[in-house]
């Protein structure tokens, strides 16, 4: 059976996706405890992969936010083919500010992914942002502070709720990068984030060729990731329609808080703003309660495969 030259692509993209990304749903880590071991000693070993500079204090001098890698033997899953980075916070001088605490672990964020921002005009901290890979159409990002507590001082997320629960409560999502806002939309002094998505409006079938090349190059994979592989398979090629306002915050003094209803709306106003005057140029911008239910399943399915959490 021959396979034609789109069916050829089509597949050909697909399969690469899914290599790259299998085991993405495994890409956050934290220890719900310290007994993992990491001390001082075993840090000063960790090999610098990337960094940033960032005035964390307000001083006006610029720390640097240095990504480590962390060695396997610290770690208690070692039955887990997986990586991790740490985040230590250093003076120009390199002496140690701070870090992220022994029982948070990252993945390696995305190379030079790294974004310095003013999180409030009343505080005039800045803070560090770095992104993770969530699929193929997607990324996550998260921030980081440096927080001062009883004279100890760690480098922490700052998240989406009051009472953190887990890495998914800091985790913001978008899809192509350039589409995600962190910006003072309102000029009220804090920061606001816009998380813009994309629609995957419809689906289609899996041709014979397709199905075939699929089923022989996942034969061994559990029956449930290989009707995810089709499904996003179907949607792919649709195409990704329109982009989605999925969900706004602002930063509260505490939090980045999230915006519903009225303030959504305002919200909303003004992201169509934004993307006038960046004139960017997309078929329609919808607001989330203007997504159908299947796209809205879709995209809450997807982002769930990729990563691990809704």
């Amino acid at each position: 059976m021959n396979i034609s030259k789109k069916s050829k692509i089509i597949i050909f993209i697909i399969l690469l996706l899914c290599l790259l990304f299998f085991s993405i749903n495994n890409f956050y880590f934290i220890k719900n405890n310290s007994s993992n071991n990491l001390n001082n000693d075993d840090l000063k070993k960790n090999n610098k992969l990337q960094e940033i500079k960032v005035d964390l204090d307000g001083n006006g001098d610029q720390e640097i936010i240095r990504v480590a890698s962390v060695k396997k033997d610290n770690i208690i899953d070692k039955e887990k083919d997986l990586s991790f980075v740490t985040l230590i916070a250093l003076d120009k001088n390199e002496k140690e500010l701070g870090r992220l605490p022994k029982y948070m672990l990252l993945p390696e964020p995305i190379l030079n992914s790294g974004k310095v921002y003013l999180l409030s005009s009343k505080i005039k901290i800045k803070i560090v942002s770095f992104d993770f890979s969530a699929g193929p159409n997607y990324s996550e990002t998260m921030f980081f502070a440096l927080s001062i507590q009883d004279k100890l001082k760690n480098i922490i997320p700052i998240c989406f709720v009051d009472k953190v629960k887990g890495p998914e409560n800091c985790l913001f999502w978008s899809g192509e990068k350039e589409d995600f806002i962190v910006k003072d939309l309102d000029n009220d002094g804090n920061l606001d984030i816009v998380e813009i998505i994309n629609e995957f409006p419809g689906s289609s079938e899996i041709t014979e060729e397709e199905e075939k090349v699929i089923n022989g190059r996942f034969a061994n994979i559990d029956k449930d990731r290989l009707n995810g592989i089709k499904r996003i398979l179907m949607r792919e090629k649709i195409g990704k329609g329109n982009k989605i306002v999925w969900k706004i915050y602002t930063f509260n003094d505490k939090f980045f808080e999230e915006q519903i209803d009225d303030n959504y709306n305002k919200y909303y106003g003004l992201v169509i703003e934004y993307f006038k005057k960046k004139n960017f140029k997309y078929p329609k911008i919808m607001k989330k309660n203007e997504m159908s239910d299947d796209s809205l399943e879709y995209n809450l399915f997807m982002r769930k495969f990729w990563t691990g959490h809704e």
